[in-house]
């Protein structure tokens, strides 16, 4: 299949004939694109805006992923196709062919992710660290049985809970006062 042509002809064929069904405003020449290759038509210019129905406007973002797949804008197409389908903003189903590539667009779309937030593309590139990020915890007590633990990970990987649970219910003191950062101890128990 020409992903280009398909392309082509789904988007002519919505223009020539709008959708009667519920639907949504499609960027042609999408935005992401646009970011990186700037267009002598403005983004949300009304010659690049077309109303596509629900099953159009999924099959566009499949084919602009089948499309771009291996180029710089793939990530891109491959984020907008995977959030077509999981955000559940499109009551449109995928067809078999858009379910077998949906697994290789979360992969691109993963990667793509991974490389925008590395390095300068981080927000907090080049910020100062908040007071205590990255030191290590303190050790955990649980009052009841006298039993501590060198660091929260520690305690809740050997309890089988997310560190988040044990903190959280520290932070709360909704535990009754049985689970306790301890501010000075060795590793005979609590000095």
């Amino acid at each position: 299949m020409n992903y280009y042509e398909r392309y082509n002809e789904l988007i002519s064929g919505a223009q020539a004939n709008p959708s009667k069904y519920p639907g949504e405003t499609h960027h042609i020449i999408p935005r992401s694109i646009h970011k990186l290759t700037p267009s002598v038509i403005p983004v949300n210019a009304p010659e690049n805006l077309v109303f596509l129905s629900h099953r159009q406007h999924l099959e566009a973002h499949w084919l602009l992923f089948k499309m771009y797949q291996g180029t710089v804008y793939g990530g891109s197409m491959a984020q907008a196709f995977v959030l077509m389908i999981n955000a559940g903003k499109t009551p449109a189903q995928p067809t078999a062919e858009q379910y077998a590539a949906y697994e290789a667009a979360r992969i691109a779309a993963s990667k793509a992710q991974s490389k925008r937030w590395t390095g300068e593309g981080n927000p907090n590139f080049g910020k100062p660290r908040a007071k205590g990020a990255g030191k290590p915890s303190k050790p955990v007590i649980n009052a009841a049985t006298g039993e501590v633990w060198e660091s929260l990970h520690e305690c809740a990987r050997q309890l089988g809970v997310r560190p988040s649970t044990i903190h959280s219910r520290i932070k709360r003191k909704s535990n009754g006062g049985i689970w306790q950062y301890v501010e000075n101890h060795n590793k005979q128990g609590v000095i």
